[in-house]
């Protein structure tokens, strides 16, 4: 596989091609992406089994001291990508999420992005989500000391994406979640 330097908006990634960027791919606006050309570096001596050390570790520090990403190789246009996780919304106006992960506070991510629900149902969503089955709306916060012990609510997480969290407890074991698993979110009547 090739080796990659990514920059996304102002970030610089550097890592396998084998689809690790997908997330940042989709979620940036502009990228670009160019393959490292080790010889034209000076790196000949790269072990099959250690790209972190011999490769990516001394890209990475040449781009923190200034490289331009382009000079590291050439510029790609089709880095390997995932298939897209983006949520559907089904003819009934319900969101079908997928968790994406679960830190090691049982917070859980989904692959709902604020931008997505914005653009599918409206800012006013934010305020009016449950899950399928559910007779309240859970309700959305900024942060995590917002919440109440032993509620379920929403924030958005750093990457900007739906994440269900519940103060001084896991959200993860209140709601049977684990990575993988789909979850129904309506906005209409339980």
């Amino acid at each position: 596989r090739r080796a990659l330097v990514i920059r996304a908006g102002e970030q610089i990634y550097v890592g396998p091609d084998n689809g690790l960027f997908s997330g940042v791919l989709d979620l940036a606006g502009a990228s670009r992406a160019f393959a490292i050309d080790s010889s034209s570096l000076g790196l000949t001596e790269i072990h099959p089994t250690f790209h972190g050390r011999d490769l990516f570790a001394p890209v990475a520090a040449r781009l923190s001291l200034g490289m331009e990403p382009r000079a590291a190789g050439f510029e790609i246009f089709d880095p390997v990508r995932l298939q897209p996780t983006t949520p559907v919304l089904t003819p009934a106006q319900a969101i079908e999420a997928r968790v994406l992960a679960v830190d090691r506070f049982g917070n859980v991510e989904t692959n709902v992005t604020r931008s997505w629900l914005r653009r599918t149902l409206g800012a006013k969503a934010e305020t009016a989500l449950r899950l399928a089955g559910m007779d309240e709306f859970i309700p959305f916060h900024d942060c995590y000391e917002e919440g109440r012990d032993d509620r379920i609510f929403f924030l958005w997480s750093s990457t900007q994406r739906l994440e269900f969290a519940a103060y001084r407890t896991r959200a993860d074991s209140m709601l049977r979640l684990s990575p993988g698993d789909t979850v129904l979110l309506t906005t209409g009547p339980a």
